[in-house]
């Protein structure tokens, strides 16, 4: 017997809203887990995942700004600053005066630094493979290819709605 396969009945606009928001919100979950078993983790070594977040950045780029360390950590300045200030009062990073401008402090690890973050990276590592280990790798591809779409999107939605 030859049955033709009826085409699927396209999602209705409450329907897609409502699929868009369950996907939004399993991301949500992933994110916020993964944080708080990274903190959880971390907590021995007196360090957050925040805190982890700069100090790569920083080891990323040597005498990086505090206004640049935020953007690429994705907070906001004022928390940029604080993270920094804790990170400073720990003795993981220093901060010195920009020559070109006074204004500007500029942030590199000490060595006592570099030895939390290669033991933190580690912890994290471990629970990065628990996040993804029974995930196929081809799906995980394809996965970071819609987020990266995804981004993009977010790029043009500036003044939506306004």
């Amino acid at each position: 017997m030859n049955f033709m396969k009826r085409p699927s009945k396209k999602p209705s606009p409450e329907q897609q809203w409502q699929k868009s928001i369950e996907r939004i919100t399993q991301v949500k979950r992933v994110l916020l887990g993964f944080r708080s078993l990274l903190d959880e983790e971390l907590q021995p070594m007196g360090i957050t995942m925040a805190q982890l977040r700069l100090l790569r950045a920083v080891e990323d780029v040597p005498g990086i700004s505090g206004a640049k360390l935020a953007d690429i950590c994705s907070v906001t300045p004022q928390t940029g600053q604080q993270l920094m200030t804790k990170l400073e009062a720990n003795g993981w990073i220093t901060r010195e005066k920009n020559p070109a401008n006074e204004r500007v402090l500029l942030a590199r690890l000490t060595k006592k630094g570099e030895k939390v973050l290669q033991r933190a990276r580690a912890v994290a590592e471990v629970a990065n493979r628990k996040l993804w280990e029974r995930i196929d790798p081809a799906k995980l591809a394809v996965f970071d290819e819609v987020l990266v779409k995804s981004c993009e999107n977010l790029k043009g939605l500036e003044g939506v709605g306004e």
